[in-house]
């Protein structure tokens, strides 16, 4: 597996997010899925995610919510979303696709 993997992620609501992928070197004892705080992108957990990878055998997933970082597409201001729909839609699809990437591992 590639120690690190740039996804996109699709909501049920027809948007797509903007994901990484960290893989340790050995099958997974366990995932991790990092939802980020409000407003902040996923590039701040980067280097907590690679240290668990690389150091613990934890594979982690991040992600942008719509509006946010990568998966910003124009003005924040035109974004329809709030708290709700990151939580419904966007941590729905971010958590579908960590367990559907590491099946079995014990999902945190």
């Amino acid at each position: 597996a590639m120690p690190e993997q740039a996804l996109t992620l699709h909501t049920a609501d027809g948007h797509a997010l903007a994901a990484t992928a960290f893989e340790p070197a050995t099958p997974p004892r366990a995932a991790l899925l990092i939802a980020s705080a409000m407003a902040v992108p996923q590039s701040y957990y980067v280097p907590f995610a690679r240290w668990l990878a690389a150091t613990q055998g934890i594979a982690v997933l991040t992600f942008d919510y719509r509006g946010i970082g990568a998966s910003r597409r124009g003005p924040l201001v035109e974004v329809d979303a709030d708290v709700l729909t990151w939580a419904r839609q966007d941590c729905a699809a971010a958590l579908a696709a960590a367990v559907r990437r590491w099946p079995g591992a014990p999902l945190h």
